[in-house]
C-alpha cells in the first residue's frame, strides 16, 4: 500500500504542478483582463465627463452670446431714451422760450387792445368758435405767433359774439 500510496502521491504531484502553474496563468489573464476592463471604465467615464463639459461648454457659450445680445438691445434702448430725453429737453426749452417772447412781447400788444384777451381765450366758447372758422382765421385765432393775427382773430370773435371793449385803442382792420 505504500507503494500505491506513493505511486498515487507522484501522480497527483505531477498533475497538481501544471495545474498550479495554469491557474496561475490563468489568474494573470484574469486580472489583466479586470485591469483592461477598469480601464475601459474608466476611459468610458472620461469620455462621459468630456461630453458633459463640452454641452456645458456649448450651453455657456449659447447663454453668453444671448446674454450679449441683451446687453446690446438693453445699450440700444438706453442710448435711445437719451436721445429722446435730449430731444424733449430742447423742445421744452424752445417752448419756454417761445412763451417768455410771447409774454413779453406779444402778449403786450393784444392786451393794449383787448384788455379781456385772457378771460377770451380760456372760454371753450372761443375755442368752439374758432374750429369753425375759415382756413385763415382759424390758423390766425389758434396757431399764430403774430400779435396782429391774434388781434385780428379776437376782434372777429368779439364782433360775431358782439362783445364790446372799452379801450382807447381801436381794434386792428380787418384782413382779407
Amino acid at each position: 500500500m505504500t507503494r500505491l500510496f506513493a505511486l498515487l502521491v507522484t501522480v497527483a504531484a505531477m498533475t497538481f504542478v501544471p495545474l498550479q502553474a495554469n491557474a496561475a496563468g490563468f489568474l494573470d489573464v484574469v486580472r489583466a483582463y479586470h485591469e483592461g476592463a477598469s480601464a475601459r471604465q474608466e476611459e468610458e467615464r472620461n469620455a462621459q465627463q468630456l461630453r458633459l463639459m463640452q454641452e456645458e461648454a456649448s450651453r455657456l457659450r449659447a447663454e453668453r452670446e444671448y446674454l450679449e445680445s441683451l446687453k446690446k438691445q438693453i445699450d440700444a434702448q438706453r442710448e435711445a431714451q437719451v436721445k429722446q430725453a435730449e430731444i424733449e429737453r430742447k423742445e421744452k426749452d424752445r417752448k419756454i422760450e417761445a412763451l417768455e417772447a410771447f409774454k413779453n412781447n406779444v402778449l403786450p400788444r393784444i392786451v393794449r387792445v383787448h384788455p379781456d384777451f385772457d378771460s377770451i381765450v380760456r372760454s371753450k366758447e372761443y375755442w368752439e368758435w374758432a374750429e369753425v372758422q375759415e382756413p385763415e382765421l382759424k390758423r390766425c385765432a389758434m396757431d399764430s405767433p403774430d400779435a396782429s393775427d391774434i388781434i385780428w382773430a379776437v376782434s372777429n370773435y368779439k364782433n360775431d359774439h358782439r362783445i364790446v371793449t372799452l379801450t382807447p385803442v381801436a381794434a386792428s382792420p380787418k384782413r382779407k
